[in-house]
């Protein structure tokens, strides 16, 4: 990753260890090495998000009780592109 990019706040999809996909996720962190060299990453629900950006904590009044630690290779940024109104714009 690169140093200058931050994960923090952006959507991501989740694929769970059974397969299937979560989404209405936040980043609360960046990619990091956990304590056993794993590269993971900190997410929460998109709504407690933005309870913790707005108020600085949770619904559960904590600042980490709904984070959820993942490993990074389950996790994708979400990223939404403009609609191409001209379809010369794709030549």
């Amino acid at each position: 990753m690169d140093q200058q990019t931050s994960s923090t706040g952006e959507r991501v999809i989740l694929l769970t260890c059974h397969g299937r996909w979560r989404h209405d996720l936040r980043a609360v962190s960046n990619p990091y090495a956990n304590e056993r060299s794993q590269l993971v990453i900190d997410l929460a629900p998109e709504a407690e998000w933005y309870l913790l950006a707005a108020l600085g904590r949770f619904s559960d009044g904590t600042v980490t009780g709904k984070v959820e630690t993942h490993p990074v290779h389950r996790v994708w940024v979400e990223v939404l592109q403009e609609t191409l109104s001209d379809a010369s714009a794709l030549t």
